[in-house]
């Protein structure tokens, strides 16, 4: 961890709030970034420094509340590698756990609920899981290589599989629901760092109720036969896309428009590298900004990573087909106010997990959810306090 920022704050304890404001004392401060209209799209441009970067005491602070797994006990709460996870509205979590293939389901207090499922082709087997979402009292699970949703009740029950090939939507992952039946699904695009992304109504038989492409790095066209993916999820209503390669996040409405564009003035995101030898050829990522999440307040925090020694992507990508380089990499999570302006960012540095942990999610209860592999593979609750 580094001090640019400020430092993490944990502790083990009950509240009631997910998200608290909390007063700070601090001197006058003036926004140096621009927000424009154009054509109906928001653009917020923001300097390299958030707004309450000389704040003291940090005004940013994630309270660590629950940890869903176990690292020895009970044999049923062990995860051996979280594949994807979902919180409902009473605060269950449902994780898709890889080590075993299985479907495992917590209560708030960290008790496992149930188990299910196995890997196979059969009805209410899983075969080549893409990842789950939650809707109302449903789990779906995308399946068969992103070829199929099997719809399973809260309680571990399965109910239905329902076929997406006819949509021609192509190989596909979950990022999300959008109220009140639409299952939000992405793939990568070929050729290029960027997402096709696709809502979905869940009817008899499922139908395509949106379309949108986004290419994050037009300048920078990938060999037709790879692809870099952005991450996408579903944060209440609408659909926010992170980036690599420029730090930038988007947002669009359930139809697939684009509402808001929120940037930074930073140069230390790096594109997807490319090399080619007579042995093959080889892409590699180097991290990239998550699809931010937005706190019951209205404001976002986004996931940074970036590597610390990679200068040209081509050249670590070469470098790794040899096996003589590694690269490191610092997170950050930053924090924005619910227009886009840059407040705050807290930084660990040498993890490309981050303290708090990746594939961040607001729960039904408010509270801030992520999971981590270190010390074991756990999905973790935390209550987040913001100065103001």
């Amino acid at each position: 961890m580094t001090e640019r920022g400020g430092q993490m704050h944990f502790g083990l304890r009950c509240v009631l709030g997910a998200v608290v404001l909390l007063a700070a004392c601090a001197p006058a401060e003036e926004w140096a970034g621009t927000i424009e209209d154009r054509d109906g799209v928001v653009y917020v441009d923001n300097p390299a420094e958030g707004l309450w970067s000389a704040r003291q005491p940090p005004p940013l602070a994630f309270e660590l509340e629950q940890e869903f797994g176990a690292e020895l006990e009970p044999p049923e709460a062990i995860i051996g590698q979280v594949r994807s996870y979902a919180v409902d509205a009473a605060g269950n979590v449902y994780v898709l756990d890889r080590q075993p293939l299985r479907l495992l389901s917590f209560a708030p207090d960290g008790g496992v609920r149930w188990t299910a499922g196995r890997e196979g082709e059969g009805p209410g087997e899983l075969n080549n899981p893409r990842g789950i979402a939650v809707a109302g009292s449903s789990l779906y699970l995308v399946n068969r290589g992103g070829t199929a949703v099997d719809e399973w009740d809260s309680d571990g029950n399965f109910r239905a599989a329902r076929s997406l090939v006819g949509l021609e939507i192509g190989l596909v992952s979950p990022a999300g629901f959008l109220p009140p039946d639409k299952l939000v699904v992405s793939r990568v695009m070929m050729g290029a760092t960027g997402v096709t992304v696709s809502a979905v109504e869940l009817a008899e038989p499922p139908a395509l109720a949106a379309r949108f492409e986004h290419n994050a790095l037009p300048e920078r066209p990938l060999p037709e036969h790879f692809g870099m993916e952005v991450d996408v999820a579903v944060r209440g209503d609408r659909i926010v896309l992170g980036s690599t390669g420029r730090y930038e996040f988007r947002v669009y409405d359930g139809a697939g428009n684009l509402e808001r564009v929120v940037r930074r003035d930073v140069d230390y995101l790096v594109g997807a590298g490319i090399s080619t030898t007579e042995s093959g050829s080889m892409i590699a990522g180097y991290g990239g900004l998550d699809a931010p999440v937005r706190l019951q307040s209205g404001h976002w925090i986004a996931r940074v990573v970036w590597p610390t020694n990679v200068d040209d992507p081509d050249v670590a990508t070469a470098m790794m087909m040899s096996d003589d380089f590694r690269p490191v990499f610092n997170t950050s999570y930053d924090l924005f106010d619910p227009e886009g302006r840059f407040l705050y960012s807290l930084v660990s540095e040498d993890t490309s997990e981050g303290e708090i942990g990746s594939r961040l999610q607001l729960g039904g209860d408010g509270a801030l959810y992520a999971q981590l592999s270190d010390p074991f593979p756990q999905v973790r609750r935390y209550r987040v306090a913001i100065g103001e």
